[in-house]
Order: C-alpha cells, then sequence, then structure tokens
C-alpha cells in the first residue's frame, strides 16, 4: 500500500529529440495514502561512457600473475536538476490520488547522438525520485534518443561518385592465367539511413577459376577511446547488412549487376561532439571461387547522416496547370526533387510545398536502446 504508480510520460510519443529542441513530458504519481516527502526532483542527464577490461600475464619472482586491466572513458555533457515539489528542507505531505507534474528542458544545440554499443553508450535519460525522510527513496527513470544534425550538402565530397577496379591474375604451377577484373561503381559516397545504395558491379573472368559468388557487405566500425587508466582505443567490427549476388560467373566469361543496398536504421557517422566513441561505416566486396573466399576488399568508406543529399535552395520551376512558378525555400533543408509537391490552397494564389516522407523507427525490446529516423518528413509553407 501507498504508492500505486509512479511513471515518467514524454509530450512526444515516440522520445526522439533533435539538438536545441525542447524535452518535456508529465511525471505522474498514483497513491492511495497521504506520502511524507522531502521533494520530488527530476534530474535530466546526457553522458557517454565506455568500458573494457583486458586480462595481462607478467611475470614475477619465477612465477606467472594474472590481472584484469579496466579500461574506462567518461563523458557528461549535462546533469540537470529540477524541484516539482517540496524543497524547502521540511516534510511536506502529498495528498492520495492521482498527481502530475510537469517538467522541461531545452536540449544544447551540440550533442552527439545516442548510441548503444557492446562496449560503450552515448545515453539520455531522465530520473524522477521521491526523497522520503529516513526511508528509501522511490525512482524511475526514462530515456529518450537524441539525435544531432549532420548534412550532407555541407561537404561536396558526399556527393561524388566513387568507382574501384580490382584485377587479379592466378598461377597453376609456371602457367599464368589471364586476368580476374572486378569493376564496382556507387553514385554517391553519402546517404542517410532509409535510402538504398545503388551498386554497380562488373565481372569479366579472362581467368581459369569460376567464380560461384560476389558478395558486398556494410560494415560498422566502432572505436572506443580509454581514458582512465592510460589512454587506449578498441575496435567494434559490426556487419549491418550484407547482399548476395545471384549467379556465377565461368571462366571466359563476364557478368553485369545493377543491385540496391538498402540502408537500415543507424547513428549518424563519427558521433559528433563526442571524444571517447567513433563510428565509420565501410563498403565491403569479396567473391568465392569453389569453397575460398578472396580477401574482403574496403571499397569505400560511406558517410551516413540525418540530412539527405538534395536540392537546398531553389527548386527552378514547377508546371502548376496554366502557368509556372518559381519556388523557393524559406529554409535550407535537403529532400530529393522527386518528393517534392505543390499544393494550390483554396481560392488564394498561396501555396504550400509539401515534402511528405514517412517516418520510420526502430525499435528494440533494450531499455536504453535509441530509436533512429529512416526518414523525415518537411511541411514548408511558401
Amino acid at each position: 500500500m501507498g504508492l500505486i504508480n509512479l511513471n515518467i510520460i514524454f509530450d512526444n510519443p515516440q522520445n526522439i529529440y533533435f539538438c536545441g529542441q525542447t524535452v518535456s513530458g508529465r511525471l505522474l504519481v498514483n497513491t492511495d495514502s497521504p506520502k511524507k516527502l522531502r521533494s520530488i526532483v527530476i534530474k535530466f542527464k546526457g553522458e557517454a561512457e565506455c568500458h573494457w577490461s583486458e586480462t595481462r600475464t607478467v611475470r614475477r619472482n619465477g612465477r606467472n600473475h594474472t590481472h584484469t586491466v579496466h579500461y574506462r572513458g567518461h563523458e557528461l555533457y549535462f546533469d540537470n536538476r529540477v524541484k516539482l515539489f517540496g524543497g524547502s528542507g521540511d516534510t511536506e505531505t502529498l495528498p492520495p490520488g492521482e498527481h502530475s507534474f510537469q517538467f522541461s528542458m531545452i536540449l544544447p544545440i551540440h550533442l552527439p547522438s545516442s548510441f548503444e554499443g557492446s562496449h560503450g553508450f552515448v545515453r539520455y535519460t531522465v530520473k524522477a525520485i521521491l526523497d522520503r525522510p529516513w526511508k528509501f527513496d522511490h525512482e524511475v527513470k526514462n530515456a529518450f534518443t537524441v539525435l544531432s544534425h549532420l548534412d550532407l550538402n555541407l561537404d561536396p565530397r558526399n556527393r561524388e561518385p566513387f568507382k574501384v577496379e580490382d584485377s587479379k591474375h592466378f598461377c597453376c604451377c609456371c602457367c599464368k592465367s589471364g586476368p580476374l577484373t572486378l569493376v564496382t561503381v556507387i553514385p554517391a559516397r553519402g546517404f542517410v539511413p532509409g535510402q538504398s545504395i545503388p551498386l554497380t558491379v562488373e565481372v569479366d573472368n579472362a581467368s581459369n577459376v569460376n567464380i560461384y559468388e560476389v558478395v558486398c557487405e556494410l560494415q560498422k566500425i566502432v572505436t572506443y577511446h580509454s581514458t582512465s587508466p592510460q589512454r587506449k582505443i578498441k575496435k567494434d567490427h559490426v556487419d549491418v547488412c550484407r547482399m548476395n549476388l545471384d549467379g556465377s560467373v565461368a571462366e571466359g566469361d563476364s557478368k553485369t549487376w545493377a543491385a540496391k543496398m538498402n540502408i537500415p536504421a543507424l547513428p549518424p557517422s563519427g558521433l559528433l561532439k563526442c571524444s571517447i566513441i567513433d563510428i565509420e561505416y565501410l563498403l565491403k566486396r569479396h567473391q568465392r571461387m569453389k569453397n575460398v573466399y578472396l580477401a574482403l576488399r574496403v571499397l569505400v568508406i560511406l558517410r551516413i547522416a540525418s540530412m539527405c543529399l538534395g536540392y537546398r535552395a531553389t527548386i527552378h520551376v514547377i508546371q502548376l496547370t496554366h502557368c509556372k512558378l518559381s519556388l523557393h525555400l524559406i529554409q535550407k533543408v535537403a529532400v530529393p526533387l522527386q518528393n517534392i509537391k505543390v499544393i494550390p490552397c483554396n481560392n488564394t494564389r498561396k501555396y504550400k510545398l509539401s515534402v511528405t516522407k514517412e517516418n520510420i523507427f526502430l525499435s528494440s525490446n533494450m531499455e536504453f536502446c535509441p530509436r533512429h529516423i529512416l526518414k523525415i518528413g518537411y511541411w514548408i509553407c511558401i
């Protein structure tokens, strides 16, 4: 008896916020009897942490001694406290019933995106504490996702197409085969989650071996940086997605594939403003001959961001019934031109520019799993 329910509910049902936005919500407290409290406090916390351990063996006095070294890194972005009830120093009584306490906080403009990895995290939480005199406190914690703004259009290298050509000869005794040539082409180096990477793979097999399979992979490499007891790094390789190109290529034959690799919900490259965790994405390719895979070839480092490549300033001319109208965006946003529709308002000369893309989020049963946007929608009035 006493406390029936203690819950934190965000005003944004997806619990997703961009840097600079306001995190707001309600703390719900339900009791069936009066509660004596010193205060009710809400704590906003943003932090990054990494940790791993390594076992070392040293020899002393003719004997081997094994010990474990723990490497850690930590960054604190904010740690704010707001009193919702009491706090005068005296004990106050919260009457029985349902109570709702509003809370809000403006996020800093520069924050790294939320991230959860095998050896570290970037995590943002709201914690409520019911401070009870001479008793254990009642606590509840809820996490929310923060997404940083990473615009692919700010770096012109993200637009550059990429082409890589590999050639290999196979030898048997004193004989040298003709070359096995593989060419891979992608139209750009920057993408956002929810997009597809267009891949063109050409195989010209002038060798004396058969190619049974060509595989392309997107791999995420997370680098953790410790600051205690000393500076050290640990890399974690995670396979994000894999695409098998159907069909074999016999000796003396050639083949071309045009395929698309879908990018799942992912945190942006780099984890900007975080110095203890770094993320990069590699596009790799390998090929199988009989039961042997040739070594993976790193094709290109891809840039994963939250704002896609697109037209940023002016949509030059759009046909509207019998007239032509030049539309200018009032804010800089990156959207593909084919996703833009112009909707005339009723009996007026005003128009609404509608960029309607579906919002899709990554969900998980993990307690603090961040939810990354796959596609972003905009409504812009002109």
